[in-house]
């Protein structure tokens, strides 16, 4: 027998008996190939011959690579939950060769159990299933994942989510249990030298601690708004002048059953000043005039935002940029050049 994943195989009829599965023999396939599948089947004939790459004339190994490759090649239809070859009948060098397919079932309709109505509107938005669909392990999985996923990020870490697919109903069920949702008992930061752990809590502005003595405080954890505060908490550390700050490593994990705790991890690296800044290619303002404009001295704590903002098209119009385009020069173009210098400054 030639076996592969779930249970394809290659057997023989009832009526043949000369195949001899040590000592493989080569064989012409004397008819079309044919399939067989449930009565209620649509699979295309045609097709299916075409994928197997088997067709009528040609000569195969009995068994072999021939037939283990078709096979292969219908399993990655996704369509099929068991494959048996059959050999129906044999004559001198020639074959009859029969696919004996069985189909997985297909998604006629699904509804959820355990949530609310624009819940599962949003899940269904997410999921996309659409109907016919054969139901695979892939299928599942990813029904399960998605659901799961929404939840979460709603701050139901401990969601349950099951889905029963039996085929003799003709709709999925897909039950949710929420459980409670989980608040966050602690934020640990750690390598945070220059800002103090106090100021970066406060940035974490949708990323709450829940000590026991608060009642008020809203502390359920949501991924999406957890990965956003992270940003504010760089664009923060930015702001202080540590333009190469980063997170170096983050986890969360479970605190009891209702709580979790996130450790966070910083490299600051080294806080940064304005050193010099010089001007090129102006010609109508003086460089004295364009300095005074952007409002930046020699020593100040560098910060990027303000750089920028004092540059291009900030919302009192007294950037430099707009000092050139309220007098006509609507191409004007200004580009700024870092040059960092030693190990805290940067020129521009």
């Amino acid at each position: 027998c030639v076996y592969l994943p779930l249970s394809a195989q290659l057997t023989i009829g009832q009526d043949v008996s000369n195949i001899r599965y040590a000592d493989p023999q080569e064989y012409v396939i004397a008819a079309p190939v044919s399939f067989k599948a449930g009565e209620q089947s649509t699979l295309d004939q045609s097709i299916l011959r075409m994928l197997t790459g088997l067709s009528e004339g040609s000569t195969i190994l009995v068994p072999g690579e021939r037939i283990s490759s078709a096979i292969e090649a219908l399993w990655k239809q996704g369509l099929f939950s068991s494959i048996e070859v059959v050999a129906t009948k044999i004559e001198s060098n020639k074959i009859w060769l029969e696919f004996r397919l069985e189909e997985l079932p297909r998604l006629k309709r699904y509804t959820f159990r355990g949530v609310r109505r624009n819940e599962a509107d949003d899940i269904r938005e997410q999921l996309k299933l659409i109907e016919g669909k054969p139901i695979n392990e892939n299928l599942l999985v990813n029904i399960r994942n998605s659901t799961l996923h929404f939840f979460q990020d709603k701050g139901f870490m401990n969601a349950q989510v099951s889905v029963d697919n039996t085929t003799k109903r003709d709709t999925m069920i897909i039950t949710v249990v929420k459980n409670r949702r989980v608040k966050i008992h602690a934020i640990n930061i750690d390598g945070n030298k220059g800002v103090s752990t106090r100021k970066l809590k406060k940035k974490m502005k949708n990323t709450k601690e829940n000590p026991w003595w608060s009642v008020f405080t809203a502390s359920k954890y949501l991924e999406e708004s957890y990965f956003e505060d992270k940003q504010k908490l760089i664009g923060y550390y930015q702001d202080q002048g540590f333009k190469d700050a980063k997170i170096v490593s983050d986890s969360i994990y479970k605190y009891g059953k209702r709580h979790i705790k996130i450790d966070i991890n910083i490299d600051e690296g080294s806080r940064y000043y304005f050193r010099n800044i010089s001007w090129l290619g102006n010609s109508k303002y003086s460089s004295k005039d364009l300095s005074a404009i952007l409002g930046i001295r020699k020593g100040d704590i560098y910060n990027q935002a303000t750089l920028e903002q004092n540059l291009f098209m900030n919302q009192s119009e007294t950037d430099v940029s707009s000092l050139y385009m309220n007098d006509g020069y609507l191409f004007f173009r200004v580009t700024p050049v870092e040059t960092v210098i030693g190990k805290d400054s940067i020129d521009i």
